[in-house]
């Protein structure tokens, strides 16, 4: 295809879907593809002996509009060919490396296993799962119904938009449960907790463990562990189970030590 006209044109003129029938659509292009353009320039007649000069530069380069999270930013990641690893719009199974690993799900219901290493694992679009396996990991579920697993390390997870289900298994971890009704279980470890929006199912287990309820009408489990439980707002009920455990219910929480 190409553009015809006189005058200064723009990548604008050429590549924007805007530039009308003999626009060169850029929707065609997907990560990792090339193209060769072939343009043909031509001048206006001119009298004399006039010189017309011309200088052509193309620089086009085409890629996934990403933002790493700034939890993220003091990870040293092990890229591969100097790139994160991307899924598809599609469902992937995505395998990382016994490095630091920076992986983005993008769309679809994808499978993320971050193996070794610090890994910091973006699920993107979907009802993602996510476990980091060794290392102190960073999950984020974002949008969908997620299952995030942080297994063993002090991996610090977040559910985001949705009704996640959230493990932190081994390992002294942080997590929040983001917007949602979430189920979220500390596992072993000193961890920190909060439910985020929504009316959470929290089971703190094992372990001298911070937990906030958040907004809604939570259910909270300390387990077995000197554990501090508040409810914040919402008809929130506080189980401390075994352990010396502090109880902040407020007026509307019922709590039972």
């Amino acid at each position: 295809g190409g553009t015809s006209g006189t005058g200064e044109k723009s990548l604008g003129d050429l590549f924007l879907e805007s530039a009308g029938p003999d626009g060169i659509p850029l929707s065609t292009i997907g990560p990792g593809d090339s193209a060769i353009y072939i343009f043909k320039v031509t001048f206006d007649e001119s009298a004399g002996n006039e010189f017309q000069n011309l200088n052509v530069v193309f620089d086009l380069k085409i890629g996934i509009a990403i933002a790493v999270p700034a939890q993220c930013q003091g990870i040293e990641f092990d890229l591969v060919g100097g790139l994160p690893i991307f899924g598809t719009d599609g469902n992937d199974r995505i395998n990382g490396t016994r490095g630091n690993d920076l992986i983005f799900g993008l769309e679809g219901d994808d499978r993320i296993f971050g193996h070794g290493g610090h890994d910091c694992i973006i699920g993107g679009e979907g009802n993602d799962q996510l476990r980091g396996e060794v290392g102190n990991d960073l999950l984020f579920g974002n949008e969908g119904n997620d299952l995030l697993i942080g297994a063993v390390g002090n991996d610090l997870i977040f559910g985001g938009d949705g009704d996640d289900n959230i493990r932190g298994e081994n390992g002294n971890d942080q997590i929040d449960g983001g917007d949602g009704d979430d189920k979220i279980t500390g596992g072993n470890g000193n961890d920190e907790i909060d439910g985020g929006d929504g009316n959470d199912d929290i089971s703190a287990e094992n372990g001298a463990d911070q937990v906030n309820g958040g907004d809604g009408d939570d259910k909270i489990n300390g387990g077995a562990g000197n554990d501090v439980l508040i409810g914040d707002s919402g008809f929130d009920s506080i189980n401390g189970h075994a352990g010396r455990d502090t109880c902040d219910g407020e007026t509307k929480n019922n709590c039972e030590l």
